[in-house]
């Protein structure tokens, strides 16, 4: 039998050659398809927001405006208001039997806003 050799051990801290900003965060896909999310959903004191699937997006409605909806990760959307030009987060959100019945949106109203959570009323696929 031969000597055993000792593994080398060093001081030095080992290092990925990877920085955060090189790896991309992995996008969840959505749990239901664009058409499930259509539909109009409402708030008690905001009124309705109408979501609807235009040339193979989701566009929203509200009070006579109209703001393109972006797939961010998994059902997160980021929600344009082109008129001022601000991006805010819209997420879809589902019952306990995986059904999409709900809308929270942020709508930037003023600073520290919570999120306004519209419940779904009819669905875009019907």
């Amino acid at each position: 039998m031969g000597q055993k050799k000792e593994a080398a051990v060093t001081s030095e801290p080992v290092t990925n050659s990877k920085t955060p900003s090189d790896e991309k965060e992995s996008i969840v896909p959505m749990s239901a398809s664009l058409l499930d999310l259509a539909g109009t959903y409402v708030h008690a004191g905001y009124g309705e927001m109408i979501v609807e699937l235009v040339d193979g997006g989701l566009r929203a409605g509200y009070n006579s405006m109209l703001f393109p909806l972006t797939h961010q990760n998994a059902n997160q959307f980021e929600l344009h208001v082109t008129e001022f030009d601000i991006k805010t987060k819209a997420t879809f959100l589902t019952d306990s039997n995986g059904s999409v019945d709900r809308l929270s949106v942020i709508l930037l109203l003023e600073p520290g806003a919570k999120e306004i959570e519209f419940v779904r009323i009819t669905s875009g696929s019907k």
